[in-house]
């Protein structure tokens, strides 16, 4: 499965059912039934296993048969096209290939609306023969708005065949009072997830080897509440103890404080080595051995000697590897949870996980940035550079996510990730940008894909005034770039003269390493026939180069743009064929069949071969690209103003030719209102009410026109101009 982004395999993972499982068949068959309803809320406190509830029913026969895709999410899935990037990297584990065509309309620099992704979501989902059930682990951890209405989207038009499973700590803003009173939603909570006096018993004395006495666990159970965690905890605190009953009496309080209690016991009765590791790899979202022994101290770095038996105690004068601890660990519950079936990564549970970050602030409050820096060095050699980013950003070492970010924002905000490149840019200090033009240009590329043109363009001359003047190539190069950013942003704002001006001055600047921000370059510079009119043959050799260049350079920005460029000259040629064969060779040159509609500028495209259709009274095969451009327009993407007013009039054309005398109106108003509310240029204006005047004469309304003869002339007075797409 291609993605935009590189995936952390260990997040499609369920953890395997624990050795010391006591069996819960009342839960698990509850679980099983539930799946006969849409969605499953598993929703209680930290602690409560939720996750071990799944992972039971998981090695139960039922759960074998079930297909089931699993995905544990984090804060970075708050980005919406990373949470679909990774539920159909999940759901890929059922059906291979699967979502082939949504996400490429996730990786690109402008997605279509929403709505139009999630459709195509659903379409693939009724794909997946049989039942099946996505399950998404701490969805707590959701905060984006998008991403809960995406969700809903999705439970409103789920395929019969598909479940979803929600884990939890606090319900998620979904319509779950509707999906109850249509008795759509099964729900698991903590009073239901608590152990019984009789589940208290087993897993003390079973499960955990102690030997309680019933009045003893009595005591712990009604302490605990029946808290998973909190029972696992007084377990691990108990071992070894000779007086259980003291330690039984001496502690109570709500959840928050037992927990801080007995994880101080536990981590206290732990030799002082593991202890050290704890708390210095609670700063790792996800830990191995490899990753633990390069953030944790120096000489348990360089130490590899010795190994460590599963269940023998660890001697504290002796320093082990840190795949030996994790081992331990796992061997010991130590509130450690595996991540693959190799056992190589794991995760600490979130509730202990919080408790060691706290002591490690307050016993070292300058350790966890320092730590966090490692874990950033150390994902960059292995190549997760955007882990390396989130935890130097984490650390508040912004000068290195900055260099982290340097190489690769810009192909990350074209490939579709603009929100997080944007997040990650606000996260660096202004100053730093100040200061690295280079990233000043990423932030202004990816805000332009958002179509915050003005925003662009002052960050585009900030860079170019913060260059060096040193005559050098990487002076050239940020020159060069922000040039081809104001390129950009005046032909977006109608300056077609400065556009083409400025992207030959980025040209002439740029080196030949630069391929990506050259195609582009070339592909603006290429407008000069707009300007004067001329399309022969040497002009004509020109475009082509530039669009020969976007194809080599794999820039999806520079192909769209620089084809739908060369087939308007086309069209001014009155090579109509040659122009559509044009368009189809831009489709072909996508990288999957959804790709074009999210592709910075792919309104040229549709309103481009939506126009020249039209022209040859093509009208479904019309209308279907025209509208793809209408939906592309009215959800606010940044559009080419030459382009929408070609578009629009070609729509009100094309409900003329069918008959339909008011949509053709609408299509007209509708221009008139975004001309107005964007400031369209007076030339623009001027070919508006060209198009209004023949609409009236088509359907005889001149003669109640009493502006119409002025608007005429004005109309023949710009007729023949060259309208690019």
């Amino acid at each position: 499965m291609s993605s935009s982004m590189p995936l952390l395999a260990t997040k499609l993972y369920l953890p395997p059912a624990r050795r010391t499982l006591i069996p819960r068949p009342r839960l698990t068959s509850r679980l099983g039934n539930g799946l006969t309803r849409p969605l499953t809320l598993i929703s209680a406190p930290a602690g409560y296993g939720k996750t071990t509830l799944i992972s039971e029913w998981r090695a139960s026969d039922a759960g074998r048969a079930f297909p089931l895709a699993w995905l544990s999410l984090d804060e970075g899935d708050n980005d919406t096209a990373r949470f679909l990037t990774y539920v159909i990297a999940a759901l890929a584990a059922l059906q291979p290939g699967f979502g082939e065509v949504t996400l490429g309309l996730l990786g690109i620099p402008q997605p279509p609306p929403p709505q139009a992704i999630l459709i195509s979501l659903v379409n693939e989902l009724s794909g997946i023969e049989g039942p099946f059930a996505l399950v998404l682990d701490d969805y707590h951890v959701i905060a984006a708005r998008p991403v809960h209405e995406a969700l809903s989207f999705l439970l409103d038009h789920l395929p019969p065949q598909m479940r979803l499973v929600m884990l939890t700590r606090a319900d998620p803003p979904l319509p779950l009072a509707r999906l109850r009173v249509r008795d759509q939603l099964t729900e698991i909570r903590a009073a239901d997830l608590r152990f019984t006096p009789e589940g208290a018993a087993a897993f003390l004395n079973q499960a955990m080897g102690l030997t309680l006495s019933i009045e003893q666990i009595a005591a712990l159970e009604q302490r605990t509440e029946g808290w998973i965690a909190g029972l696992q905890l007084a377990a691990l605190s108990l071992q070894g103890r000779a007086d259980p009953a003291d330690f039984i009496a001496r502690f109570s309080g709500i959840h928050h404080y037992i927990a801080d209690y007995l994880t101080n016991e536990a981590l206290g009765r732990q030799p002082a080595e593991v202890q050290d590791f704890l708390l210095r790899t609670s700063v790792l979202d996800r830990l191995c051995g490899e990753l633990c022994d390069a953030v944790i101290d120096e000489r348990r770095r360089t130490n590899d000697e010795g190994r460590m038996a599963g269940e023998a105690p660890v001697s504290s004068s002796v320093l082990r590897p840190s795949s030996a601890v994790l081992e331990y660990l796992d061997h010991a519950n130590l509130f450690l949870i595996p991540l693959d079936d190799e056992r190589r990564w794991y995760r600490y549970h979130h509730l202990f996980g919080d408790v060691l970050r706290q002591r490690l602030r307050e016993a070292h409050p300058d350790l966890p940035a320092e730590l966090r820096r490692r874990a950033s060095e150390w994902h960059e050699r292995n190549g997760l550079t955007l882990e390396a980013v989130e935890y130097a950003l984490a650390a508040h070492d912004f000068e290195r996510a900055g260099r982290l970010l340097d190489p690769i924002g810009a192909a990350l905000a074209a490939r579709g990730s603009v929100q997080l490149v944007l997040r990650w840019i606000a996260a660096l200090p202004e100053a730093l940008l100040q200061a690295q033009p280079r990233l000043m240009l990423i932030h202004a590329t990816a805000l332009t894909f958002a179509n915050q043109l003005a925003a662009a363009q002052a960050r585009a001359l900030q860079a170019q005034a913060a260059a060096p003047h040193d005559g050098s190539v990487a002076a050239d190069a940020v020159r060069g770039w922000a040039n081809v950013v104001l390129a950009t942003t005046s032909l977006y704002t109608g300056d077609i003269a400065a556009s083409v001006a400025l992207a030959r001055e980025g040209l002439a600047l740029l080196p030949s390493s630069e391929v990506v921000v050259r195609a582009s370059a070339a592909a603006l510079a290429a407008r000069t026939y707009q300007l004067t009119g001329d399309v022969s043959p040497p002009v004509e050799e020109q475009v082509a180069a530039a669009a020969e260049n976007a194809l080599a350079s794999g820039s999806l920005v520079g192909i769209v743009s620089s084809l739908a460029n060369l087939a308007w000259l086309y069209v001014l040629q009155g090579r109509l064929g040659r122009a559509i064969a044009t368009f189809e060779r831009l489709a072909g040159a996508m990288p999957t069949p959804g790709a074009l509609p999210g592709v910075f500028n792919a309104i040229s495209y549709y309103f481009g071969l939506g126009y020249m259709l039209r022209e040859r009274n093509e009208l479904d095969a019309a209308e279907a690209s025209l509208a793809q451009g209408m939906a592309l327009v009215r959800s606010a993407v940044t559009a080419y103003p030459h382009v929408v007013t070609l578009g629009h009039i070609a729509w009100a054309r094309l409900w003329l030719a069918r008959g339909d005398i008011a949509a053709a109106h609408r299509a007209l108003d509708e221009l008139d209102a975004l001309a107005d509310r964007l400031g369209y240029f007076p030339r623009l204006a001027r070919q508006a009410q060209a198009a209004r005047v023949q609409l009236w004469r088509a359907v005889g309304e001149l003669a109640h026109r009493h502006q119409a003869k002025v608007v005429l002339v004005s109309s023949r007075a710009c007729k023949g101009s060259a309208t690019p797409p």
